[in-house]
């Protein structure tokens, strides 16, 4: 019973009274300066129904705190839906946010569909990688952002909505502006309520109540000495939360009962670096392929590089690792040669 609610305190972070609302976070932990000054601010955003950004580099939880703002918001007993941005191609991404009516393109289902923003009615409706929304699409986010309001696909009459925005991104939405790749009027209607999540080399106190955190939740009950933490402490994780997740999740397949030397461990973390696998290749003058990825895709084939590792090779608990869907799944492994 004890254990049990020392787990429920890990994996339920407060924020002190000092805040205007009681904020509840069921996701990862921390105790870390860096990390409470987000929840504060989440604190106060959540109930007021603005639209809310959420930016900090890849790994650091943005998908989880967004579902957090929904849950200590008014609307949290209405729908919380999410939709990655990215991995829809162009064609697709109208339909599957705004829905369609019969007959609307050669495919359609007779009976026609409703998309996200109709499913996410009185409630909450999250962006994932706003970044890489077509210009189309930002101008109908734009009217719905404005009117409450949008146009299913080869329909003649707008349809009425009520949905809190929230986005997110690893990019700077300013540079976006700049380079023309999203709209000013966008920007100022999304950027009302920033929110930066700090990167894990940047709260690294809190790296003992995030080990304890995900040894309660999968009940692993290794001993964690000192060198252990301060193995993980010293690393930069440059993936972050996600890095270290998946880090923890090879461990506890492959050493159930106890853990390897501090030093073996040391070698662990830095054999699923991405930027050892970079610096390798480029030894082995295989620096060409590397180079003909963006930075965004090195960062989605590292992801998923480490998913693999961390599952043993398990594709069915790596797609659960990274949250992508099957199809999705295979056809990215194969676009970067790791099936």
């Amino acid at each position: 019973m004890q254990e049990l609610e020392q787990s429920k305190r890990e994996t339920r972070t407060h924020v002190s009274s000092e805040t205007l609302y009681p904020f509840h976070f069921p996701g990862v932990t921390g105790e870390s300066t860096a990390f409470r000054n987000v929840l504060r601010q989440a604190a106060v955003l959540a109930p007021s129904g603005l639209p809310v950004h959420l930016t900090g580099e890849t790994g650091t939880g943005k998908d989880l705190l967004a579902k957090a703002i929904h849950l200590n918001s008014p609307r949290r007993n209405r729908p919380y839906v999410e939709v990655n941005c990215g991995a829809l191609p162009e064609n697709l991404l109208a339909s599957e946010l705004f829905g369609y009516v019969p007959g609307a393109f050669t495919g359609a289902g007779k009976a026609g569909a409703k998309g996200k923003f109709a499913a996410a009615d009185g409630g909450t409706l999250f962006l994932d990688e706003i970044g890489e929304m077509p210009e189309a699409m930002q101008k109908a986010l734009l009217k719905v952002l404005d009117h409450g309001r949008f146009l299913p696909v080869g329909a003649d009459q707008d349809v009425a909505c009520d949905v809190r925005i929230v986005t997110a991104t690893n990019q700077d939405l300013r540079t976006l502006v700049q380079s023309g790749c999203l709209r000013a009027d966008l920007y100022y209607r999304l950027y009302v309520s920033p929110l930066f999540l700090p990167p894990l080399r940047e709260r690294t106190e809190d790296m003992k109540a995030l080990v304890t955190w995900y040894k309660n939740k999968h009940r692993w009950n290794v001993r964690w000495s000192d060198d252990h933490l301060a193995e993980m402490t010293g690393y930069d994780w440059p993936g972050n939360i996600r890095q270290l997740l998946h880090t923890l999740e090879r461990l506890r397949i492959f050493h159930p009962q106890e853990l390897p030397s501090a030093e073996t461990l040391r070698g662990l973390i830095r054999e699923l670096d991405p930027r050892q696998e970079q610096r390798v290749c480029r030894e082995a003058g295989a620096e060409t392929a590397s180079k003909s990825l963006t930075y965004r895709e090195q960062l989605e084939r590292d992801e998923l590089k480490q998913a693999l590792a961390a599952s043993g090779g398990r594709v069915q608990a790596a797609m659960k690792l990274v949250g992508m869907p099957r199809s999705t799944f295979y056809r990215k492994i194969k676009k970067y040669g790791l099936d």
